[in-house]
């Protein structure tokens, strides 16, 4: 609805609304009720029993006729649709449980790309619950004994050396044991703590590595650590690693702030003086997951890159 409002105005898109509410009510016809929750969100619930697969095939049916256009102020708009399904059993589930289950639901049907309907299902709410206790301790476990920093090392194949090591976090969960980033690192940015993270894997990264080479470790070997999307944006950034970098004694030219395809083609000029400033802390660039499909070649020849990790979808099928 957002973009109907700013490219048309609010009275189209309260004009689209009403529109979409009565082709809702003309296709669910007069039994069960219909109630608008949101802006753009709506509940209906049918007042006769209907089977998981008879409620998953009126939800299709539904879809189909709601993604319809609609003509405002001369204008042909049509907006995708996107709807949550949720069953439940007389006298086990109250009507509070059907709504929440069916907005999870309609919630896992925008994150598969919108225009789609979702049954909710038990492995969706463990999912929810996964994601919920995430979001709500991930908030106090930064700068604890909770996170922790593993080295998988990249080893030269010729001589069997070890040329570099990744810095990647790892939490401690106190119930769910070893987490990995997949598990927490985009529910980081969800809740805007993405940049805080980004500073703590730094700053214990180079601690480490400062703490191997006083030890007489690591003299050829490369200290690589992921920048989120959220810490190139942010102010100060280049400022803070220079200073951390500093702080712990370590050679720039030993460090290689990786970062991803996506990151590159969003925004190319921004993220061109970003690095540029990088490079004049002395620090190497790498971007990761090269080949996934966003950037094309011809993006890289302005970038002062150093090194690229080719995603292993590209190269998988290589030898067949």
């Amino acid at each position: 609805m957002k973009s109907i409002n700013d490219y048309l105005g609010h009275s189209a898109g309260d004009w689209f609304i009403r529109v979409f509410a009565q082709r809702l009510r003309a296709k669910v016809g007069c039994p069960g009720m219909i109630a608008r929750v949101g802006g753009d969100e709506f509940v209906f619930v049918p007042n006769q029993t209907m089977s998981a697969l008879e409620t998953e095939s009126f939800a299709r049916q539904l879809r189909m006729m709601l993604e319809c256009s609609v003509l405002i102020g001369g204008e042909m708009v049509s907006r995708t649709v996107s709807i949550g399904v949720a069953v439940g059993a007389p006298g086990q589930d109250t009507a509070s449980d059907l709504v929440n289950r069916a907005d999870q639901a309609a919630m896992m049907a925008k994150r598969a790309g919108g225009n789609e309907v979702a049954a909710f299902s038990q492995d969706m709410s463990l999912k929810d619950a996964f994601q919920k206790d995430i979001e709500l301790h991930l908030r106090d476990v930064i700068d604890s004994e909770a996170l922790l920093l593993h080295y998988p090392p990249e080893v030269d194949m010729r001589t069997g050396e070890i040329s570099a090591v990744e810095a990647l976090v790892r939490w401690q969960h106190p119930t769910r044991g070893l987490l990995l980033p997949d598990s927490f690192i985009s529910i980081a940015e969800s809740i805007n703590h993405a940049g805080k993270l980004g500073r703590w894997v730094l700053r214990a990264a180079c601690a480490d590595f400062s703490k191997w080479r006083s030890d007489g470790l690591a003299r050829n070997v490369m200290l690589r650590v992921n920048v989120s999307p959220i810490q190139l944006v942010a102010n100060g950034f280049v400022r803070s690693v220079a200073e951390t970098i500093e702080e712990f004694g370590i050679d720039p030219g030993a460090v290689c702030l990786e970062i991803t395809e996506r990151v590159v083609v969003s925004d190319v000029e921004n993220t061109k003086r970003t690095l540029d400033c990088l490079k004049d802390v002395g620090v190497e660039i790498g971007i990761d997951d090269f080949g996934t499909g966003f950037a094309v070649l011809s993006h890289l020849k302005s970038l002062p890159v150093d090194m690229l990790k080719i995603d292993a979808t590209f190269v998988r099928d290589l030898g067949t």
